[in-house]
């Protein structure tokens, strides 16, 4: 579902390697530069508009994705060779897009990345829930709202994962060809991606995709019921300048 992190599980769990150095958890390619000139920037807005919207949405995603993978490069170079690191993201930026019907439409995302450049340095850990609630808008720069999440739709994994009755579990797939094979959970099923929109409304169409989960991560936390997170009170100190911590 959300984001994703190494963390203590519940009733079933499999411990992950402690010696890996990355732990990854859950713009269109004619971007005009901002030094353009006026008469580029209306030319590449042309030529953006004459692209189908599956190849907007495609380069869009992939370069954002490429973003965050040289961002962490730049960091793991910059702290040294010994240097570990933990992703935080939602389970479409994490889980290997290798092995989801994303491959197929030319995306890629930060744990397929991951997973060609280091590969089982990188271990890539997803989340899922049943039902609950989750912080999500309706629309992209729409107000964020706390939704209520739809039970599972058949034939996913969410409904799998529901049907044994476990209020939470933590699920190792690596190296389990016995649970992992086709035959088992490595049959494409459906999958729930909730991120920063979620559209109960339209929930197959917008929130479920084609996957084939042990493909996808190295291992799996699930919450049958989860609660929306609750931000933190916030508040601006005076007298700080605007670029804080920027340029101090």
């Amino acid at each position: 579902m959300g984001a994703n992190s190494l963390m203590d599980g519940g009733s079933s769990s499999v411990e992950a390697p402690l010696n890996l150095r990355y732990a990854l958890l859950g713009m269109p390619s004619t971007t005009v530069s901002a030094f353009s000139t006026p008469a580029e920037r209306s030319s590449g807005r042309k030529r953006r508009a004459l692209l189908p919207h599956h190849l907007l949405r495609r380069d869009s995603w992939n370069l954002r994705d490429s973003h965050m993978f040289t961002t962490l490069e730049a960091l793991l170079t910059f702290h040294g060779a010994d240097s570990k690191a933990i992703v935080w993201a939602h389970n479409s930026h994490i889980g290997d897009a290798g092995a989801t019907e994303m491959s197929a439409r030319g995306e890629h995302n930060i744990g397929h990345l991951c997973r060609k450049e280091f590969g089982e340095q990188a271990y890539l850990v997803g989340f899922g829930t049943n039902s609950g609630t989750v912080a999500a808008a309706s629309e992209w720069g729409g107000p964020m709202e706390v939704k209520t999440v739809r039970p599972a739709l058949p034939k996913s994994y969410e409904q799998l994962w529901h049907a044994t009755c476990l209020a939470r579990f933590l699920l190792g797939l690596r190296d389990r060809s016995d649970l992992c094979g086709p035959k088992g959970l490595g049959k494409p099923r459906l999958e729930r991606a909730i991120g920063v929109i979620y559209r109960p409304e339209s929930e197959l169409a917008s929130q479920y995709f084609q996957a084939v989960l042990p493909q996808q991560f190295d291992e799996y936390i699930w919450f049958d019921d989860a609660r929306a997170v609750t931000p933190f009170d916030t508040a601006e100190i005076e007298g700080l300048p605007d670029t804080y911590p920027v340029g101090v």
